[in-house]
């Protein structure tokens, strides 16, 4: 079974940083898309700046280059 596959905008710390350790834990792939690195290395980390449409519209395309699809 192909595991689940989230993109978390605002992963890298805070409540956005815990959500994502939760999916981690439940055997998710965590895509982090912030400005900055998250502090837990098991996340993928995609540099986004969600106020640039280009930058959402490349986040999207690695994705599901990568993964062939995104489930959240």
């Amino acid at each position: 079974m192909k595991p689940r596959v989230v993109v978390m905008t605002g992963g890298s710390q805070n409540i956005g940083l815990a959500i994502g350790q939760r999916f981690l834990e439940a055997g998710a792939v965590v895509i982090a898309a912030d400005i900055s690195a998250p502090a837990d290395e098991r996340m993928e980390f995609v540099r986004t700046d969600i106020t640039r449409e280009s930058d959402v519209e490349a986040l999207m395309e690695g994705v599901v280059r990568s993964y062939g699809h995104l489930d959240v």
